[in-house]
């Protein structure tokens, strides 16, 4: 189930198997940018295997060279001349004076987050058919129990060579002893950084939060995070508002059509919190912003944001401090870091009518994609144009190749929200509803900017 500790899991592995030196490679997939690209999975870790191993560089090296474009090629090739051979001829040229390892760990986490439609998944396709040819290399697979995947792992290459960890079947009491462990600590900071009374939180209120989690790590560390709010510093009364909420949905469990009523009710609860402390702006702007980040393309900073939206500078990082127990965001005067969602649950609860219940922050993904496609092709039709980097006169032609100090001319002319609008514009654009406006600006864009843009992507 999501929010059930997956990805925790993983993180916490591959953690200790790099301090082992026993890690080879990650990859930590996620609904943005090329982490959910199935074509980044078998490249990356190729990259990393290199690093870790100079025998594999070396064959790997060669292999590229023969075929410099093999990263774009599709993923069971790449497994193969990527990985497989280049392992193949590391293992051959390997001595007694310098052997591989017995054993190097490859972590691919959240598998079911990568944009794959095919009836069986292309990666565990991919991976059953070189079976038997990866030694030394063990990997660890996470993913939800998704179809495409579980059918893939019946291949019998798979289903002989593979080991499952099902976490729905380990014994809830140990699960929830997990959870009471975890928000036992958590509390126990709070209570140190608030100077609170040695006896908070009661007994009984530490044993209704955990109750409450229903056995998801997702709802006992956003609880952890929504109590122990620095800016609003009340963590008894949070406590005691948020045992409140999660009570009350659990009475209500029977007329609910959510199959997480109580972790919708805690992210309700982070939301209204929210919106009460924000003015009438600034909380008709939340519900904008939240949007755009839950189906932005990839994360975007908070001037980006700003910049994407036409908001006046500042404006997002002045609407989503309030939201910390839900979203990671970054330093004041960090303004590259992007925006994070701690977990995909939340991104699902909010464009789920059944779920997000208040109309105030329920987000409508075809009406909200509409907006940001308008916003892409504004952005491009006022900021695109023949020569963007003013490299060349008129008359002249020049390779990418041919440009001095190319990246500051690109981060100079083509800024973080144009490159989003240039990448992107056609992805919004196919999930909206298309009305006169965008097809206004769609308009202008296709008479006046094509070759702009693609000389832009460029």
């Amino acid at each position: 189930l999501a929010g059930s500790g997956k990805s925790t899991i993983a993180l916490t592995i591959a953690d200790r198997w790099k301090r082992e030196n026993l890690l080879g490679a990650s990859f930590f997939c996620a609904r943005d940018g090329d982490r959910s690209n199935i074509k980044c999975i078998f490249r990356t870790i190729a990259y990393q295997l290199a690093l870790h191993l100079p025998i594999f560089r070396e064959h790997l090296t060669k292999v590229l060279e023969t075929d410099p474009d093999l990263y774009s090629s599709n993923p069971t090739r790449q497994l193969e001349k990527l990985i497989v051979e280049p392992l193949e001829a590391a293992r051959a040229d390997a001595t007694s004076n310098a052997p591989l390892p017995a054993h190097i760990a490859v972590v691919i986490d959240a598998l079911d987050e990568c944009t794959d439609n095919a009836a069986v998944s292309t990666i565990i396709i991919s991976l059953a058919k070189y079976m038997g040819r990866f030694m030394p290399l063990k990997f660890l697979i996470t993913s939800r129990p998704e179809v495409n995947i579980t059918r893939g792992f019946l291949r019998k290459e798979l289903d002989k060579n593979t080991e499952v960890l099902a976490l729905n079947t380990i014994p809830k009491d140990l699960t929830q002893r997990d959870i009471t462990l975890f928000l036992r600590s958590r509390l126990a900071e709070t209570k140190d950084n608030f100077d609170l009374d040695a006896s908070w939180p009661a007994p009984q209120q530490l044993d209704n939060l955990v109750s409450l989690s229903e056995l998801l790590f997702i709802f006992a560390a956003a609880a952890a995070r929504y109590i122990d709010d620095e800016a609003e510093r009340d963590p008894k009364g949070r406590l005691t508002s948020l045992l409140d909420a999660g009570n009350a949905a659990a009475a209500r469990r029977g007329t609910s059509t959510s199959p997480f009523p109580i972790l919708d009710a805690l992210y309700t609860q982070v939301l209204e919190t929210a919106a009460g402390r924000l003015g009438d702006t600034l909380r008709d702007q939340l519900k904008l912003v939240l949007g755009t980040i839950v189906l932005a393309e990839q994360r975007l900073s908070p001037t980006t944001l700003d910049a994407l939206l036409d908001l006046s500078a500042g404006t997002v990082r002045r609407v989503l401090p309030v939201l910390s127990a839900i979203l990671t965001i970054p330093d004041c005067k960090d303004n590259t870091t992007p925006i994070g969602i701690i977990h995909l649950s939340f991104p699902n609860f909010l464009v789920d009518p059944s779920r997000c219940t208040d109309q105030s922050f329920l987000v409508r993904p075809r009406t909200h994609h509409c907006h940001i496609a308008f916003r892409c092709l504004s952005i491009m039709n006022l900021a695109l144009k023949y020569n963007i980097l003013g490299v060349a006169s008129e008359h002249d032609r020049v390779l990418n190749s041919e440009i001095p100090a190319l990246p500051a001319k690109l981060s100079q002319n083509i800024p973080a929200t144009l490159e989003y609008a240039c990448r992107y514009w056609m992805r919004h654009l196919c999930e909206a509803d298309v009305g006169e406006d965008l097809l206004t600006a769609l308009e202008e864009f296709c008479k006046c900017h094509l070759l702009h843009w693609l000389e832009a992507l460029s």
